[in-house]
Order: C-alpha cells, then sequence, then structure tokens
C-alpha cells in the first residue's frame, strides 16, 4: 500500500501525452507487471493470475494499445457534456502472425452498471481502510460501516453483444478523452479477482483491487488482465476532494466523462468514473 497517497499529477499526464497515442507490451512487460502490481497487490497477490502474467505472452509476441482523440466531423454529433470523439483499443500481435482485439472503448461505450459502481465504491472504501490500518493500525471501517454494501437490489444485468460482434468494450475510464483529461486528477484501479464485471454469477463477487495506478499503468495492465482471464476487468478511476484526499468517503457519485458537468468531488463523496 505504499501508494495509496499517490495523487495524480503533471507526470501522470505526461505519461499519456508522450506515449503518443500508442503503447507496446512484451512477454518482459507482462512479467514486470506481474512482479509490480499483482504480486504487491495491497489485498493479497493471485497467484493463477500471476502464473498467467508469467505465461500467456511468448517470445515475440506484442501488446498494442492505441488511444487516439479529436473534434468531431460535420456529420457527427455534438456530445452533450462536451467529450470528444476517439476509440482506445488494445490488440494482441502474435509472433506466429494474425492479431486478436482484446477490446474496443469509445464516448458511446456504456458506463458501468449500477452493479459495479456500487462495488468500485466498497471495494475503493476497502483498499482505503486497508491502507489506513497498514499505516496507523486502526482500520476506519470498524467506526465508518460501507453505505451502499453490495446486496443492494440489483439492476438488470446488460444484454450481452450479439455473438458476431467483434468488439469487446471496457471501462469508459478508459476512453481518449478520460485519459487525457483524468490521468492528471484521478487514480484509477484495475479489478484483479478474475472475473468479468455485470455477469449475473459474478454479481455476489468482492473485487480485488490493484492499488491506486496511473492511467498509464492502467491501460496496459488492463489489456494483460482482458488477455489472461479472456474477458475485460472493471477499470474506474476515483476523483476525490483535494481536502478530503485519503478520508474515508460516505457517499459517491457516477459520470461516464472526466469534465462532465455531474463529475464534481464534495466533502465525504466520491466520484466514480467508468
Amino acid at each position: 500500500m505504499d501508494r495509496m497517497s499517490f495523487v495524480p499529477g503533471t507526470p501522470a499526464l505526461d505519461a499519456i501525452e508522450n506515449a503518443n497515442g500508442r503503447i507496446y507490451t512484451t512477454r518482459a512487460g507482462a512479467i514486470d507487471y506481474a512482479n509490480e502490481f499483482i504480486l504487491k497487490c495491497p489485498s493479497g497477490p493471485q497467484p493463477l493470475l500471476y502464473r498467467l502474467f508469467l505465461t500467456m505472452l511468448s517470445d515475440g509476441d506484442e501488446l498494442e494499445i492505441k488511444f487516439s482523440l479529436r473534434d468531431p466531423t460535420r456529420t457527427e454529433h455534438d456530445d452533450p457534456a462536451g467529450e470528444l470523439v476517439g476509440h482506445t483499443w488494445a490488440v494482441l500481435k502474435a509472433a506466429t502472425g494474425g492479431e486478436k482485439l482484446l477490446y474496443e472503448v469509445g464516448r458511446k461505450t456504456d458506463p458501468i452498471s449500477d452493479v459495479d459502481a456500487a462495488k468500485a465504491f466498497n471495494g475503493y472504501r476497502k483498499l482505503l481502510a486497508v491502507f489506513h490500518t497498514s499505516s496507523t493500525g486502526m482500520s476506519l471501517m470498524d467506526t465508518c460501516p460501507p453505505t451502499n454494501p453490495i446486496d443492494i437490489p440489483l439492476p438488470p444485468p446488460r444484454l450481452p453483444p450479439p455473438a458476431t460482434a467483434p468488439i469487446r468494450s471496457i471501462s469508459r475510464a478508459l476512453s481518449p478523452s478520460n485519459l487525457y483529461f483524468a490521468a492528471g486528477a484521478m487514480f484509477y484501479f484495475v479489478d484483479l479477482s478474475m472475473v468479468a464485471p455485470s455477469r449475473p454469477e459474478f454479481f455476489s463477487t468482492p473485487l480485488h483491487l490493484s492499488r491506486p495506478m496511473q492511467a498509464f499503468d492502467a491501460l496496459i495492465l488492463s489489456a494483460l488482465v482482458t488477455l489472461a482471464i479472456g474477458a475485460p476487468p472493471l477499470v474506474f478511476s476515483v476523483l476525490q476532494a483535494n481536502e478530503c484526499l485519503g478520508v474515508m468517503p460516505d457517499a459517491y457519485g457516477r459520470a461516464a466523462y472526466a469534465l462532465a458537468p455531474e463529475c464534481r468531488p464534495e466533502g465525504g463523496r466520491i466520484v466514480i468514473v467508468g
């Protein structure tokens, strides 16, 4: 939990800008991320996921992540919140030839479901409580239980995409506008529980969150987890008022876009973008 106090800023935004819309990851990179983010996961390592990271890429295999951002054309509508047009996608390029699309996300991708937002909030609170326990020996959860327990009434699950659809969506937190406009202000989290979000069989499965990370690391880690488990994981970012950083939040709001009017943190409340 050495990075729970990490506050995004200029270096996080610079990392995204310096990538110039393209990131490559190889087998060596997967092993580095396994050692850095899975073995050092604040809620404990995931042995199976760790082994998959070590073996799922062969020498010469390459993960390519691309993201682009632009103004809408005359034939494209303006987003009411002002979000620009763009896509983020991850592709596996095998050394033996051929490509496999792992996920794609854009501004028309649905935000995370009510169930996932509640789980993200509870997971963030739990992670924060673990950090405070390790730092002070006293858990904030003892005096501040979750206000949005996971056993909230569940909405109907999202309909699965058509079987012929080649595109697999992932969290809106990784859309280009969120990458550029949230990178310098938000914590990013990737679920390492090896379950796909919003599937009915996983509604009661608790999250196994990574430690807070920059958007750049979240892009790479989410692509690697997608390759490992065969489905995109839950990814989200959290915006919290500066005066309340590190304080257990009492409630959360939701936003699909980092600069949307409803994305306004305040005392006791965080905003989840996903």
